[in-house]
């Protein structure tokens, strides 16, 4: 994928003041500016525009307290989908939290909102159409998280979710567009208070690319962190964890990204260590792991994470190291982890880098490849070249020699067997005394869903129409859309046939989506047409009137969204 289909789910950085040069977050709206400045002068907030530590929330701790949280949308939505088919994604996007086995976060819808805007108000919104904030460059979304500062673990208390209105969004996989529950689900993780993560699989990783359906349904790591900091009451007693330093000549190495696999080679989760070097991985299932601290050094970086004022920066002047390596054992030998405790003194002593510095920063979202594909993919990094290695860790993947691209890449032929174990596996490349690491940059999915018709191909706009869908690889819990409105009373015939209802949806053709539950999906473009009978006029009242007066005008077959009707008198709106 290239740069320019990349855009970056939310800002870097937190706002730094509250004067013209300090604050971006707001042009125009003097009053409202005023008010916010002024409680943050007196207590102390801090406005989080990046929702960091350890898979990672915030470095503050600061979560809700009192739960269920509750949201509302701002009620004109996204205008470009003209079926209000983005409040379903909206929602999905925070269902996708609340359904977590083993969290017992919660939230509540509270409707629509005539409020557009984001602010420190008591009112947790969703909006597409807040106009006065200041994006940036390439960025398609943020979440505003407002909690007091100077104390420990605060409570969250408001937070708002802002789509860039200047970036194109779709419920139905248009091609050219981010898919909106994907961004949404992205955005509800930061709403939570969790940073964006390191492991590029996850639905937390800070970059979106266009098309993109993965990112609806959460990673290992994403689903941890949600149980973690939310636990419901077993959780913590049925999983462990692993504790200890990552240290430099003795020194504690600040921002290391700490990665835990398992038996079979999967990155299960994370942490970042804190500026004495100390790390802590929680809410393991109990088992074997192998564990490793690399630099975060791209794709993911201290920019994509926000620290409170005053943190030096991050080291990422070492080379990835495995915990318990040494000359006999690059890989070091695994860790057991048991049910309700820790495994403290895990330190991992690091050496300085290699010149030049070794690192994998591309494909930056990972690579998805099937069990039975045989593929090449493209490598990209600092350091790389001849006399290169690259290696995963379990069994299923196996890696060919690779071509060189230069000295900044590799082509490298990737060949997954049937029995391969589902889930994302890291990357390493190494090369003499130097290893690094791409977290999460190869995951091991079942076969997409293909779609190749739908019949009948056309049905009236207001829905009740039976439907056939045909293809193949569907899921038995594969969710069938039009144009982001999921079909009613879905039946699973087969791999290759789903039956449904439409419900009412906007005018024209219509996309026809299916995603799995693993994210993956497919759209056959164009796939249904919807008809709409003539609408009809039967009174209207007054009879006449003078310009600019108000008529009401009663029939049958109007628009449901009111702004859609376009009414004339004498070829006059």
């Amino acid at each position: 994928m290239s740069s320019d289909s990349c855009r970056k789910k939310t800002v870097r950085e937190p706002s730094r003041g509250c004067g013209p040069s300090g604050n971006p977050r707001r042009a125009g709206k003097a009053r409202r500016l005023v008010l916010l400045c002024l409680l943050a002068a007196i207590s102390g907030w801090w406005i989080s525009r990046t929702p960091a530590l350890a898979f990672i929330p915030f470095l503050s701790g600061a979560k809700w307290k009192n739960l269920p949280v509750a949201y509302s949308i701002h009620q004109g939505g996204l205008p470009t989908t003209g079926n209000r088919s983005e409040f379903v994604a909206v929602r999905a996007g925070f269902e996708a939290w609340e359904n977590v086995e083993g969290s017992a976060i919660a939230f509540s819808y509270g409707g629509t909102t005539e409020d557009r805007f984001g602010a420190l108000d008591g009112t947790n919104l969703v909006t597409f159409q807040d106009d006065s904030f200041d994006f940036g460059t390439r960025v398609v979304a943020v979440t505003l998280t407002y909690f007091p500062r100077r104390i420990e673990d605060p409570p969250i208390l408001d937070a708002d979710i802002l789509f860039n209105p200047n970036e194109f969004f779709s419920t139905n996989g248009a091609p050219g567009t981010y898919d909106l529950q994907s961004i949404a689900t992205h955005e509800v993780g930061h709403l939570l208070g969790l940073d964006h993560a390191a492991i590029v699989s996850a639905t937390m990783n800070p970059l979106a690319g266009s098309g993109v359906t993965f990112f609806r349904v959460l990673q290992t790591d994403d689903r941890i962190a949600c149980s973690v900091l939310y636990p419901e009451r077993d959780f913590g007693p049925s999983t462990g964890g692993i504790a200890g330093s990552v240290l430099l000549d003795g020194a504690g190495v600040f921002g290391a990204h700490v990665v835990a696999l398992d038996e079979e080679g999967r990155a299960v989760t994370s942490a970042l260590s804190g500026e004495d070097g100390s790390y802590r991985i929680s809410g393991l299932p109990p088992g074997s792991y192998t564990v490793y601290a690399e630099p975060l050094d791209g794709p993911v970086s201290e920019r994509n994470i926000l620290k409170p004022r005053g943190s030096p920066d991050f080291n990422t002047r070492f080379v990835t190291t495995f915990l318990g390596s040494g000359p006999d054992s690059q890989t070091g030998e695994p860790v057991v982890v048991a049910a309700g405790s820790i495994f403290m003194g895990q330190d991992i002593s690091v050496s300085p880098p290699a010149t030049p510095h070794l690192n994998l920063d591309d494909p930056f979202l990972g690579v998805r490849l099937h069990r039975g594909e045989q593929r090449s993919i493209r490598v990209y990094g600092g350091g790389l070249g001849f006399g290169s290695r690259y290696f995963l860790m379990g069994e299923g993947v196996v890696l060919e020699t690779p071509r060189s691209i230069g000295g900044s890449g590799a082509e490298i032929q990737v060949n997954v067997e049937g029995s391969a174990a589902l889930g994302s596996r890291s990357l390493f490349v190494e090369k003499g005394d130097a290893l690094a690491a791409l977290s999460g940059g190869i995951e091991v999915t079942l076969p997409g869903p293909q779609v190749s018709g739908i019949a009948p191909r056309s049905g009236p706009r207001a829905g009740g129409t039976p439907v056939t869908v045909t293809g193949s690889n569907f899921d038995r819990d594969a969710i069938v859309s039009l144009d982001g409105i999921p079909l009613n009373d879905q039946e699973w015939l087969s791999a290759g046939m789903i039956q449904g209802t439409t419900g009412a949806n906007g005018c024209g053709t219509l996309n026809l989506l299916v995603v799995n539950p693993d994210g993956s999906g497919d759209t056959l473009q164009s796939a249904f047409g919807t008809v709409s009978p003539a609408p009809t006029i039967d009174a209207v009242s007054p009879g006449s009137a003078e310009a600019t007066s108000l008529v009401t005008i009663s029939g049958r077959n109007f628009d449901p969204v009111a702004e859609y009707n376009r009414v004339r008198f004498n070829n006059h709106p």
